[in-house]
Protein backbone atom coordinates (compact mmCIF):
# COMPACT_ATOMS: atom_id res chain seq x y z
CA UNK A 1 0.00 0.00 0.00
CA UNK A 2 1.38 3.63 -0.70
CA UNK A 3 2.29 5.04 2.22
CA UNK A 4 0.89 8.61 3.40
CA UNK A 5 3.93 10.43 2.89
CA UNK A 6 4.07 9.51 -0.52
CA UNK A 7 0.47 10.69 -1.06
CA UNK A 8 0.71 14.01 0.81
CA UNK A 9 3.79 14.90 -1.93
CA UNK A 10 1.43 16.70 -3.83
CA UNK A 11 0.58 19.12 -1.63
CA UNK A 12 4.44 19.61 -0.33
CA UNK A 13 4.97 22.77 -1.56
CA UNK A 14 1.61 24.65 -0.67
CA UNK A 15 -0.50 23.21 2.13
CA UNK A 16 -3.83 22.74 0.08
CA UNK A 17 -6.62 21.61 2.22
CA UNK A 18 -8.72 20.08 -0.11
CA UNK A 19 -5.69 17.87 -2.03
CA UNK A 20 -5.15 17.04 1.99
CA UNK A 21 -8.50 15.77 3.01
CA UNK A 22 -9.41 13.90 -0.35
CA UNK A 23 -5.26 11.98 0.34
CA UNK A 24 -6.55 11.66 3.79
CA UNK A 25 -10.15 9.99 2.70
CA UNK A 26 -8.25 7.44 0.14
CA UNK A 27 -5.53 6.28 2.87
CA UNK A 28 -8.80 5.98 5.51
CA UNK A 29 -10.79 3.69 2.92
CA UNK A 30 -7.54 1.56 2.99
CA UNK A 31 -7.14 1.29 6.87
CA UNK A 32 -10.21 -0.50 6.83
CA UNK A 33 -8.93 -3.72 5.46
CA UNK A 34 -6.82 -5.22 8.34
CA UNK A 35 -3.86 -6.18 6.09
CA UNK A 36 -2.96 -2.47 5.28
CA UNK A 37 -2.74 -1.70 8.79
CA UNK A 38 0.19 -3.88 9.32
CA UNK A 39 2.53 -1.59 7.55
CA UNK A 40 2.53 2.22 8.77
CA UNK A 41 5.57 3.24 9.20
CA UNK A 42 6.74 6.30 11.58
CA UNK A 43 7.03 8.78 8.26
CA UNK A 44 3.02 8.38 7.92
CA UNK A 45 2.09 9.02 11.82
CA UNK A 46 4.69 11.99 11.62
CA UNK A 47 3.09 13.22 8.64
CA UNK A 48 -0.42 13.70 10.36
CA UNK A 49 1.40 15.48 12.79
CA UNK A 50 2.63 17.86 10.87
CA UNK A 51 -0.92 18.06 9.40
CA UNK A 52 -1.94 18.80 12.65
CA UNK A 53 -0.26 21.47 13.83
CA UNK A 54 -0.86 23.52 10.85
CA UNK A 55 -4.27 22.73 11.44
CA UNK A 56 -3.82 24.00 14.91
CA UNK A 57 -2.20 27.36 13.92
CA UNK A 58 -5.14 28.33 11.41
CA UNK A 59 -8.00 27.42 13.92
CA UNK A 60 -5.97 29.78 16.57
CA UNK A 61 -6.26 32.04 13.99
CA UNK A 62 -9.75 31.88 13.15
CA UNK A 63 -10.06 32.21 17.04
CA UNK A 64 -9.26 35.63 16.88
CA UNK A 65 -10.89 36.75 13.86
CA UNK A 66 -14.65 37.61 12.77
CA UNK A 67 -16.07 34.06 11.38
CA UNK A 68 -19.35 35.72 10.07
CA UNK A 69 -16.99 36.56 7.38
CA UNK A 70 -18.11 34.20 4.58
CA UNK A 71 -14.50 33.30 3.08
CA UNK A 72 -13.21 32.35 6.45
CA UNK A 73 -16.58 30.22 7.33
CA UNK A 74 -15.45 28.08 4.06
CA UNK A 75 -12.02 28.00 5.78
CA UNK A 76 -12.99 26.71 8.95
CA UNK A 77 -15.67 24.03 7.52
CA UNK A 78 -12.38 22.56 5.40
CA UNK A 79 -10.59 22.56 8.74
CA UNK A 80 -12.74 20.86 10.11
CA UNK A 81 -12.93 18.24 7.87
CA UNK A 82 -9.34 17.74 7.75
CA UNK A 83 -8.73 17.40 11.24
CA UNK A 84 -11.63 15.22 11.31
CA UNK A 85 -9.94 12.74 8.45
CA UNK A 86 -6.34 13.12 10.72
CA UNK A 87 -8.35 11.42 13.53
CA UNK A 88 -10.07 8.73 11.40
CA UNK A 89 -6.65 7.77 9.77
CA UNK A 90 -5.17 6.99 13.81
CA UNK A 91 -8.21 5.76 14.67
CA UNK A 92 -8.31 3.41 11.71
CA UNK A 93 -4.77 2.52 12.24
CA UNK A 94 -4.56 1.51 15.95
CA UNK A 95 -7.28 -0.91 15.80
CA UNK A 96 -6.30 -3.81 17.39
CA UNK A 97 -2.70 -3.09 16.44
CA UNK A 98 -0.53 -2.26 19.57
CA UNK A 99 2.18 -1.52 17.46
CA UNK A 100 0.68 1.12 15.61
CA UNK A 101 -0.94 2.42 18.99
CA UNK A 102 2.67 3.09 20.24
CA UNK A 103 4.10 4.74 17.14
CA UNK A 104 1.11 6.91 16.89
CA UNK A 105 1.80 7.69 20.65
CA UNK A 106 5.78 8.16 20.22
CA UNK A 107 4.79 10.96 17.59
CA UNK A 108 2.87 12.75 20.40
CA UNK A 109 -0.74 12.91 18.37
CA UNK A 110 -2.56 12.49 21.79
CA UNK A 111 -1.07 15.78 22.96
CA UNK A 112 -1.98 17.58 19.15
CA UNK A 113 -5.66 15.91 19.42
CA UNK A 114 -6.04 17.26 22.83
CA UNK A 115 -4.65 20.65 21.67
CA UNK A 116 -6.76 21.31 18.73
CA UNK A 117 -9.61 19.83 20.36
CA UNK A 118 -9.46 22.66 22.84
CA UNK A 119 -9.29 25.03 20.14
CA UNK A 120 -12.09 24.16 18.52
CA UNK A 121 -13.77 24.35 22.55
CA UNK A 122 -12.81 27.67 22.53
CA UNK A 123 -14.11 28.67 18.87
CA UNK A 124 -17.65 26.63 19.34
CA UNK A 125 -19.61 29.29 21.07
CA UNK A 126 -18.29 31.69 18.07
CA UNK A 127 -19.41 29.31 15.36
CA UNK A 128 -22.82 28.75 17.08
CA UNK A 129 -23.46 32.34 17.83
CA UNK A 130 -23.23 32.67 14.12
CA UNK A 131 -24.61 30.31 12.93
CA UNK A 132 -27.28 28.30 13.69
CA UNK A 133 -27.28 24.51 14.38
CA UNK A 134 -27.91 23.16 11.25
CA UNK A 135 -25.36 20.62 9.08
CA UNK A 136 -22.60 23.11 8.56
CA UNK A 137 -21.37 23.32 11.87
CA UNK A 138 -22.18 19.70 13.11
CA UNK A 139 -18.72 18.89 11.46
CA UNK A 140 -17.47 20.41 15.28
CA UNK A 141 -19.41 17.70 17.19
CA UNK A 142 -18.26 15.12 14.15
CA UNK A 143 -14.60 15.95 14.83
CA UNK A 144 -14.79 15.91 18.64
CA UNK A 145 -16.15 12.65 18.50
CA UNK A 146 -13.84 11.05 16.04
CA UNK A 147 -11.30 12.62 17.90
CA UNK A 148 -11.99 10.99 21.21
CA UNK A 149 -12.63 7.87 19.34
CA UNK A 150 -9.11 8.06 18.30
CA UNK A 151 -8.09 8.57 21.54
CA UNK A 152 -9.98 5.41 22.83
CA UNK A 153 -8.15 3.10 20.48
CA UNK A 154 -4.77 4.48 21.78
CA UNK A 155 -5.49 2.99 25.02
CA UNK A 156 -7.41 -0.14 24.27
CA UNK A 157 -5.55 -3.45 25.78
CA UNK A 158 -2.30 -1.05 25.85
CA UNK A 159 -1.69 -0.53 30.00
CA UNK A 160 1.62 2.11 28.39
CA UNK A 161 -0.52 4.24 26.52
CA UNK A 162 -3.20 4.62 29.32
CA UNK A 163 -0.91 6.59 30.96
CA UNK A 164 0.20 8.88 28.65
CA UNK A 165 -3.07 9.56 27.33
CA UNK A 166 -4.91 9.37 30.64
CA UNK A 167 -2.39 12.32 31.60
CA UNK A 168 -3.14 14.74 28.76
CA UNK A 169 -6.57 14.55 29.42
CA UNK A 170 -7.45 14.38 32.94
CA UNK A 171 -9.01 16.12 34.35
CA UNK A 172 -8.86 19.48 32.27
CA UNK A 173 -10.35 17.91 28.59
CA UNK A 174 -12.21 15.12 30.29
CA UNK A 175 -13.98 18.31 32.11
CA UNK A 176 -14.61 19.77 29.13
CA UNK A 177 -15.91 17.09 27.33
CA UNK A 178 -18.69 16.00 29.98
CA UNK A 179 -19.66 19.04 29.71
CA UNK A 180 -20.25 19.68 26.19
CA UNK A 181 -23.68 19.90 24.11
CA UNK A 182 -23.03 16.61 22.26
CA UNK A 183 -23.98 13.67 24.19
CA UNK A 184 -22.43 11.19 21.39
CA UNK A 185 -18.91 12.76 22.06
CA UNK A 186 -19.44 12.32 25.91
CA UNK A 187 -20.34 8.92 25.60
CA UNK A 188 -17.35 8.60 23.84
CA UNK A 189 -15.21 9.98 26.39
CA UNK A 190 -16.80 7.73 28.87
CA UNK A 191 -15.66 5.28 26.98
CA UNK A 192 -11.81 6.30 27.39
CA UNK A 193 -12.17 6.68 30.54
CA UNK A 194 -13.17 3.02 31.12
CA UNK A 195 -10.54 1.95 29.49
CA UNK A 196 -7.90 3.76 31.59
CA UNK A 197 -9.73 3.41 34.89
CA UNK A 198 -7.92 1.63 37.69
CA UNK A 199 -7.33 2.08 41.13
CA UNK A 200 -5.07 4.83 40.79
CA UNK A 201 -7.68 6.93 38.27
CA UNK A 202 -10.63 5.73 40.19
CA UNK A 203 -9.32 7.59 43.39
CA UNK A 204 -8.90 10.69 40.72
CA UNK A 205 -11.94 10.85 39.67
CA UNK A 206 -13.41 10.72 43.34
CA UNK A 207 -11.56 13.14 44.79
CA UNK A 208 -13.59 16.55 45.87
CA UNK A 209 -12.22 18.12 42.74
CA UNK A 210 -14.22 16.34 40.19
CA UNK A 211 -17.74 16.23 41.47
CA UNK A 212 -18.56 18.12 38.12
CA UNK A 213 -17.16 15.29 36.38
CA UNK A 214 -19.08 12.77 38.49
CA UNK A 215 -22.21 14.74 37.94
CA UNK A 216 -21.95 14.23 33.73
CA UNK A 217 -21.11 10.68 33.94
CA UNK A 218 -24.54 10.20 36.25
CA UNK A 219 -26.34 12.54 34.03
CA UNK A 220 -25.52 11.32 30.75
CA UNK A 221 -26.02 7.03 32.35
CA UNK A 222 -29.81 8.83 32.40
CA UNK A 223 -29.68 9.42 28.76
CA UNK A 224 -31.64 7.13 26.33
CA UNK A 225 -27.92 5.71 24.79
CA UNK A 226 -26.11 5.40 27.31
CA UNK A 227 -23.67 2.34 27.60
CA UNK A 228 -20.23 3.89 28.31
CA UNK A 229 -21.24 6.43 31.04
CA UNK A 230 -22.84 2.94 32.88
CA UNK A 231 -19.76 0.98 32.47
CA UNK A 232 -17.98 4.00 33.98
CA UNK A 233 -20.34 3.62 36.65
CA UNK A 234 -20.11 0.26 37.43
CA UNK A 235 -16.44 0.28 37.38
CA UNK A 236 -16.18 3.21 40.00
CA UNK A 237 -18.64 0.96 42.38
CA UNK A 238 -16.54 -2.14 41.94
CA UNK A 239 -13.40 0.18 43.33
CA UNK A 240 -15.60 1.37 46.50
CA UNK A 241 -16.34 4.88 44.83
CA UNK A 242 -20.39 4.20 45.31
CA UNK A 243 -20.74 7.03 48.32
CA UNK A 244 -18.82 9.96 46.31
CA UNK A 245 -21.46 8.34 43.50
CA UNK A 246 -24.39 9.28 45.65
CA UNK A 247 -22.95 12.53 46.36
CA UNK A 248 -22.20 13.93 43.46
CA UNK A 249 -26.42 13.98 42.70
CA UNK A 250 -29.97 14.85 44.24
CA UNK A 251 -32.06 13.29 41.41
CA UNK A 252 -33.83 10.41 42.47
CA UNK A 253 -33.91 8.86 39.36
CA UNK A 254 -30.29 8.82 39.31
CA UNK A 255 -29.92 7.31 42.56
CA UNK A 256 -32.24 4.88 41.76
CA UNK A 257 -30.05 4.06 38.79
CA UNK A 258 -26.91 3.90 41.26
CA UNK A 259 -28.77 1.58 43.58
CA UNK A 260 -29.59 -0.91 40.98
CA UNK A 261 -26.52 -0.67 39.69
CA UNK A 262 -25.08 -1.84 43.32
CA UNK A 263 -27.76 -4.12 44.03
CA UNK A 264 -26.71 -5.87 40.85
CA UNK A 265 -23.23 -6.30 41.76
CA UNK A 266 -23.26 -7.52 44.70
CA UNK A 267 -26.20 -10.23 43.75
CA UNK A 268 -23.88 -11.91 41.43
CA UNK A 269 -25.31 -10.41 38.22
CA UNK A 270 -23.02 -7.88 37.22
CA UNK A 271 -19.62 -9.42 35.99
CA UNK A 272 -17.15 -6.66 36.92
CA UNK A 273 -17.91 -7.11 40.57
CA UNK A 274 -16.71 -10.33 40.87
CA UNK A 275 -12.90 -8.80 40.56
CA UNK A 276 -14.00 -6.77 43.20
CA UNK A 277 -15.58 -9.06 45.59
CA UNK A 278 -12.57 -11.02 45.47
CA UNK A 279 -10.17 -7.97 46.74
CA UNK A 280 -8.54 -7.77 50.00
CA UNK A 281 -10.83 -4.01 49.91
CA UNK A 282 -14.40 -5.74 49.90
CA UNK A 283 -14.55 -4.72 53.48
CA UNK A 284 -13.64 -1.26 52.78
CA UNK A 285 -15.72 -1.24 49.78
CA UNK A 286 -18.72 -3.11 52.38
CA UNK A 287 -18.75 -0.73 55.11
CA UNK A 288 -18.11 2.94 53.57
CA UNK A 289 -21.05 1.43 51.30
CA UNK A 290 -23.40 0.46 53.38
CA UNK A 291 -23.15 3.48 55.30
CA UNK A 292 -24.01 5.46 52.53
CA UNK A 293 -27.23 3.14 51.56
CA UNK A 294 -28.52 2.87 55.12
CA UNK A 295 -28.20 6.64 55.98
CA UNK A 296 -30.08 7.33 52.75
CA UNK A 297 -32.77 4.73 54.07
CA UNK A 298 -32.84 6.32 57.11
CA UNK A 299 -33.30 9.97 55.75
CA UNK A 300 -36.31 9.21 53.29
CA UNK A 301 -38.86 10.03 53.88
CA UNK A 302 -42.20 7.94 51.89
CA UNK A 303 -45.29 9.99 51.65
CA UNK A 304 -48.85 9.31 51.24
CA UNK A 305 -49.43 11.45 48.22
CA UNK A 306 -49.76 9.50 44.89
CA UNK A 307 -47.72 11.79 43.24
CA UNK A 308 -44.59 10.71 45.08
CA UNK A 309 -43.87 8.01 43.64
CA UNK A 310 -40.06 8.90 43.13
CA UNK A 311 -39.75 8.80 46.65
CA UNK A 312 -41.41 5.47 46.95
CA UNK A 313 -39.52 4.03 44.31
CA UNK A 314 -36.48 5.10 45.70
CA UNK A 315 -37.52 3.32 49.25
CA UNK A 316 -38.19 0.27 47.41
CA UNK A 317 -34.98 0.41 45.91
CA UNK A 318 -33.09 1.09 49.06
CA UNK A 319 -34.78 -2.03 50.80
CA UNK A 320 -33.95 -4.44 47.73
CA UNK A 321 -30.13 -2.87 47.90
CA UNK A 322 -29.70 -3.55 51.72
CA UNK A 323 -31.19 -6.82 50.91
CA UNK A 324 -28.75 -7.67 48.45
CA UNK A 325 -25.97 -6.23 50.63
CA UNK A 326 -26.84 -8.26 53.78
CA UNK A 327 -27.23 -11.34 52.07
CA UNK A 328 -23.02 -11.01 51.43
CA UNK A 329 -22.09 -12.76 54.52
CA UNK A 330 -18.63 -10.82 54.35
CA UNK A 331 -20.89 -7.75 54.57
CA UNK A 332 -23.93 -8.81 56.46
CA UNK A 333 -21.94 -7.62 60.04
CA UNK A 334 -22.33 -4.12 58.67
CA UNK A 335 -25.82 -4.16 57.60
CA UNK A 336 -26.70 -5.59 61.47
CA UNK A 337 -25.01 -2.55 62.59
CA UNK A 338 -27.01 -0.15 61.36
CA UNK A 339 -30.17 -0.30 63.76
CA UNK A 340 -31.94 3.13 62.41
CA UNK A 341 -32.14 0.73 59.49
CA UNK A 342 -33.96 -2.13 61.53
CA UNK A 343 -35.57 0.11 63.17
CA UNK A 344 -37.26 2.17 59.54
CA UNK A 345 -37.75 -1.53 58.25
CA UNK A 346 -40.07 -3.24 60.70
CA UNK A 347 -42.03 0.22 61.14
CA UNK A 348 -42.56 0.55 57.23
CA UNK A 349 -43.63 -3.49 57.27
CA UNK A 350 -46.23 -2.77 59.95
CA UNK A 351 -47.50 0.16 58.28
CA UNK A 352 -47.91 -1.87 54.59
CA UNK A 353 -49.83 -4.42 57.35
CA UNK A 354 -52.01 -2.08 58.58
CA UNK A 355 -52.63 -0.44 55.53
CA UNK A 356 -54.23 -3.84 53.99
CA UNK A 357 -56.38 -4.25 56.70
CA UNK A 358 -57.95 -1.34 57.59
CA UNK A 359 -57.81 1.32 54.42
CA UNK A 360 -59.24 4.04 56.01
CA UNK A 361 -56.09 4.64 58.29
CA UNK A 362 -54.20 5.68 54.91
CA UNK A 363 -54.02 8.80 55.37
CA UNK A 364 -52.53 8.94 58.75
CA UNK A 365 -49.63 6.15 57.60
CA UNK A 366 -46.41 6.83 55.83
CA UNK A 367 -46.96 4.41 52.74
CA UNK A 368 -49.67 4.02 50.14
CA UNK A 369 -51.51 1.22 50.42
CA UNK A 370 -50.94 -0.08 46.97
CA UNK A 371 -47.50 0.63 47.20
CA UNK A 372 -46.23 -2.18 46.04
CA UNK A 373 -45.84 -5.83 47.12
CA UNK A 374 -42.01 -6.15 46.20
CA UNK A 375 -41.41 -3.81 49.42
CA UNK A 376 -43.60 -5.67 51.79
CA UNK A 377 -41.49 -8.76 50.98
CA UNK A 378 -37.60 -7.03 50.67
CA UNK A 379 -38.66 -5.82 53.64
CA UNK A 380 -39.35 -9.02 55.39
CA UNK A 381 -36.17 -10.97 53.43
CA UNK A 382 -33.84 -7.54 55.12
CA UNK A 383 -35.28 -7.88 58.42
CA UNK A 384 -34.79 -11.67 58.22
CA UNK A 385 -30.82 -11.21 57.30
CA UNK A 386 -30.45 -8.59 60.06
CA UNK A 387 -31.78 -11.42 62.55
CA UNK A 388 -29.62 -13.98 61.46
CA UNK A 389 -27.32 -14.77 64.32
CA UNK A 390 -27.55 -11.63 65.95
CA UNK A 391 -29.22 -11.75 69.37
CA UNK A 392 -29.75 -7.59 69.73
CA UNK A 393 -31.64 -7.32 66.64
CA UNK A 394 -33.72 -10.27 67.33
CA UNK A 395 -34.79 -8.25 70.60
CA UNK A 396 -35.53 -5.33 68.74
CA UNK A 397 -38.22 -6.57 66.48
CA UNK A 398 -39.64 -8.11 69.10
CA UNK A 399 -39.18 -4.59 71.51
CA UNK A 400 -40.44 -2.24 68.83
CA UNK A 401 -44.28 -5.35 67.31
CA UNK A 402 -42.51 -6.36 64.23
CA UNK A 403 -43.14 -10.17 64.92
CA UNK A 404 -46.60 -9.77 64.17
CA UNK A 405 -46.02 -7.92 60.87
CA UNK A 406 -43.81 -10.80 59.92
CA UNK A 407 -46.40 -13.06 60.74
CA UNK A 408 -48.81 -11.85 58.91
CA UNK A 409 -46.53 -12.37 56.18
CA UNK A 410 -46.75 -16.19 56.39
CA UNK A 411 -50.25 -16.24 54.92
CA UNK A 412 -50.91 -17.18 51.16
CA UNK A 413 -50.56 -14.44 48.84
CA UNK A 414 -51.03 -14.87 45.43
CA UNK A 415 -50.21 -11.18 44.66
CA UNK A 416 -46.65 -11.75 46.07
CA UNK A 417 -44.82 -14.27 45.15
CA UNK A 418 -41.69 -16.24 47.91
CA UNK A 419 -43.25 -13.63 50.58
CA UNK A 420 -44.41 -17.13 52.82
CA UNK A 421 -40.93 -18.44 52.04
CA UNK A 422 -39.20 -15.04 53.14
CA UNK A 423 -41.14 -14.78 56.01
CA UNK A 424 -40.42 -18.42 57.09
CA UNK A 425 -36.78 -17.81 56.92
CA UNK A 426 -37.05 -14.81 58.88
CA UNK A 427 -39.05 -16.30 61.37
CA UNK A 428 -36.65 -18.89 62.17
CA UNK A 429 -34.02 -16.34 62.38
CA UNK A 430 -35.84 -14.16 65.17
CA UNK A 431 -36.54 -17.74 67.15
CA UNK A 432 -32.93 -19.04 66.50
CA UNK A 433 -31.76 -19.13 70.20
CA UNK A 434 -33.73 -16.39 71.36
CA UNK A 435 -36.20 -17.64 74.16
CA UNK A 436 -38.15 -14.54 74.87
CA UNK A 437 -39.39 -14.33 70.80
CA UNK A 438 -39.72 -18.02 71.14
CA UNK A 439 -41.90 -17.65 74.09
CA UNK A 440 -44.04 -14.79 72.77
CA UNK A 441 -44.84 -16.32 69.35
CA UNK A 442 -46.09 -19.50 71.24
CA UNK A 443 -48.16 -17.15 73.48
CA UNK A 444 -49.53 -15.49 69.83
CA UNK A 445 -50.40 -19.30 68.73
CA UNK A 446 -52.04 -20.29 72.11
CA UNK A 447 -54.15 -16.63 71.70
CA UNK A 448 -55.15 -18.21 68.32
CA UNK A 449 -53.82 -14.99 66.53
CA UNK A 450 -51.51 -17.49 64.87
CA UNK A 451 -53.09 -20.61 63.03
CA UNK A 452 -51.97 -23.79 64.35
CA UNK A 453 -52.30 -25.51 60.85
CA UNK A 454 -49.48 -22.76 59.57
CA UNK A 455 -47.33 -24.51 62.64
CA UNK A 456 -47.27 -27.78 60.84
CA UNK A 457 -46.80 -26.33 57.33
CA UNK A 458 -43.81 -24.20 58.54
CA UNK A 459 -42.02 -27.36 60.13
CA UNK A 460 -42.42 -25.68 63.46
CA UNK A 461 -44.50 -26.79 66.79
CA UNK A 462 -45.08 -25.42 70.35
CA UNK A 463 -43.74 -27.21 73.31
CA UNK A 464 -44.28 -26.80 76.81
CA UNK A 465 -40.73 -27.03 78.75
CA UNK A 466 -40.74 -28.04 82.66
CA UNK A 467 -41.27 -24.65 84.27
CA UNK A 468 -44.41 -24.66 81.75
CA UNK A 469 -43.05 -21.90 79.39
CA UNK A 470 -44.34 -22.45 75.85
CA UNK A 471 -41.24 -22.61 73.24
CA UNK A 472 -41.20 -22.85 69.55
CA UNK A 473 -39.06 -25.36 68.12
CA UNK A 474 -38.51 -27.15 65.02
CA UNK A 475 -40.68 -30.33 64.53
CA UNK A 476 -38.87 -33.65 64.65
CA UNK A 477 -39.56 -35.62 61.73
CA UNK A 478 -41.54 -38.88 61.88
CA UNK A 479 -39.83 -42.12 61.80
CA UNK A 480 -40.55 -44.60 58.95
CA UNK A 481 -42.38 -47.69 60.18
Amino acid sequence: MESLQEMLKMSSQEFDCKIVIQCLREYEQKLRIDQNRLGIQLEDFAALETILTFLTDRIAFCRSVDLSVSDLWNEWDLLLQCMTYCFRVVRNACVENCTNQDIALQCHLHESAIKILYLVFTVQDTVISVHTLNQDNRGIFVALQVGIQMLGNLVTQNDTNKDSVWKSCYPGFVRHVLNCADTKAMEYMCMVIYNCLDNKRGRQLACADCKDIREGIIRLSRSGDAEWSLLVLDQLICLGHFPVLVDATTDTNARVILLDMLAQLFSGTSQPMATATQSSDISKIGEDTVNTVSSLFSSTAVNNSSSDNSSLRLTECLVHTLCCLSADERILVFVQAQQDVLIKAVSLLISIVTNASAQEKVAATSLPVDCGSSIKRDLVRLIGNLCYQNQTNQCKVREIGGIPAILSACNIDDSNPFIREWAVFAIRNLCDGNVENQALISQLEQQGMVDSPLWNQLGLEVSIGPDGTPKVRTKRPQSET
